[in-house]
């Protein structure tokens, strides 16, 4: 079976987007992908630092930087900061707030949460292709724990896994740490399939894409790093238009996960605790 690939709706306009910004700001993930998907949807967005101050997002005054990254800390503004690691970074009402307000309600927030923390391959599958199938942009974004990661650690993995689904060619990326990224769809062949995550690190300097903050990841690296074991449960976001987001909710909802909009008013206030960056999360 040739690997074919597929693209959700919207994945290069986002890309775009974050190209400019790339690397991302120390501990502002959150809205690094927030400015990135607000931009998609037509938002003059100055900064990473406007999107932080939308979203709520609070600094760490300590280090959670992947391996061999020197980081980046020229912040425009002053952003509020603490030295709490458990309420430092963005939530998840966070990016949908900052997302909601930069566009002026012209996009929403639809989260996705697995109760059981399970993400079986059938519910991805399912969902990410009915994303695709949708006729309007919408951009996948996904919380989830760095520490499963798997790169490639030689030439030829990724092909060798869709051939095989064998994940002997990659290894650990690490890296431990809650953090928001992209998804940009997947490539699928007779024995695995990959998705394709959009990191705001460069984290993959053999990246087939050119660019190594884009890595494919196998089906059960990415379910793991969704299921978030020793921090709180990851989700999926979904970013479209309200109409868009409507039609997506009943599918998840068909394999027992749990499918919500984010209200940036009725789910918190900023600042709050937050599931971005730091190792230790309690939501």
């Amino acid at each position: 079976m040739t690997p074919r690939s597929t693209e959700f709706p919207g994945a290069a306009l986002l890309a775009a987007a974050a190209a400019p910004e790339l690397p991302q700001k120390d501990d502002l993930c959150g809205p690094f992908w927030a400015l990135a998907a607000a931009r998609v949807f037509g938002a003059r967005v100055r900064d990473q630092d406007e999107a932080a101050l939308a979203a709520g997002t609070l600094l760490w005054t300590g280090d959670s930087l992947p391996p061999g990254i020197a980081g980046r800390r020229d912040y425009r503004v002053e952003l509020p900061a603490t030295d709490d690691e458990n309420r430092a970074g963005t939530d998840r009402a966070g990016v949908a707030r900052a997302v909601v307000r930069l566009t002026g309600g012209a996009a929403a927030v639809l989260e996705i949460t697995d109760p059981a923390r399970r993400w079986d391959d059938d519910g991805l599958r399912g969902l990410f292709e009915a994303v695709s199938a949708v006729d309007r942009t919408v951009v996948v974004l996904a919380n989830v724990a760095t520490e499963q990661y798997l790169l490639p650690a030689e030439s030829g993995a990724g092909e060798r896994y869709l051939a095989t689904g064998e994940t002997a060619g990659y290894r650990t990326a690490g890296w431990r740490a809650g953090h928001f990224v992209a998804v940009l769809g997947w490539r699928e062949g007779r024995a695995g399939r990959l998705y394709r995550v959009h990191d705001s690190y460069p984290l993959d300097p053999t990246a087939a894409t050119g660019s190594a903050e884009i890595h494919d990841q196998p089906e059960e690296a990415f379910r793991a790093a969704l299921s978030r074991p020793g921090l709180g449960a990851g989700a999926l976001l979904l970013v479209g238009s309200p109409a868009t987001l409507d039609r997506l909710r009943p599918v998840p909802e068909r394999f027992g996960w749990a499918a919500r909009p984010l209200d940036p008013d009725r789910d918190g206030a900023p600042p709050a605790a937050a599931t971005s960056a730091r190792p230790r999360r309690a939501r």
